[in-house]
């Protein structure tokens, strides 16, 4: 009688060691897969590229509010690309950066699966901005339909829409609709801006 419960004592010791095991080596893998696509700090290298991402500490440093995680691609160890994604792991917006660091282009993922809208190529002319211009392609079929020009200071002086193949000054726009004094124009997707009927 001693004898079987010994043994069943050693069993159940080797069954709880097991599962033990088992379990540990299951939560490690949910782990590995729930924080696995993440390269940390830590990055990979393609060629001479090296990636690798991180969950910002200051989300004022991101182009959005809503950043979980930011990817990274450097070249010579000047970062070149950075893309965003939000808590429900969706990619948000991508960033070409300048040698300086500077973002002089990002496109915003549609809420369209697969597509990518507002493009902004921003042109740097020297660190004071010195009338700088930035161009917009609201529905990103390769032509800018917004400019802005900026002062020295970087302030935003004036606003242009492209219309009937010029660049037409307003006095404000959204992505839908534009004003210039008593002209509204609307935005089509399809064939970019035309006067309101």
């Amino acid at each position: 009688m001693k004898g079987q419960n010994i043994l069943s004592t050693i069993k159940l010791l080797l069954a709880g060691i097991a599962i033990g095991i088992a379990g540990t080596i299951l939560f490690g893998m949910v782990l590995y897969y729930i924080e696995g696509e993440e390269l940390s700090m830590d990055p990979k290298t393609f060629g001479d590229i090296k990636v690798w991402a991180y969950k910002p500490l200051d989300v004022e440093d991101t182009v959005a509010q809503d950043v979980d995680k930011v990817l990274v691609m450097a070249k010579n160890d000047i970062p070149f690309l950075c893309a965003q994604h939000d808590k429900a792991g969706k990619v948000t917006n991508l960033s070409l950066l300048d040698e300086e660091g500077r973002v002089c282009f990002t496109m915003t993922a549609s809420v369209e699966e697969g597509k990518w809208e507002r493009v902004i190529y921003s042109g740097y002319t020297d660190d004071n901005y010195t009338r700088r211009e930035g161009f917009m392609d609201i529905n990103f079929d390769g032509h800018f339909d917004v400019k802005n020009v900026f002062d020295d200071t970087g302030k935003k002086i004036s606003r242009y829409i492209y219309v009937g193949l010029t660049w037409k000054q307003v006095d404000r726009y959204n992505f839908e609709k534009a004003e210039s004094g008593q002209t509204m124009y609307v935005f089509d997707k399809d064939s970019g801006w035309r006067i309101s009927q």
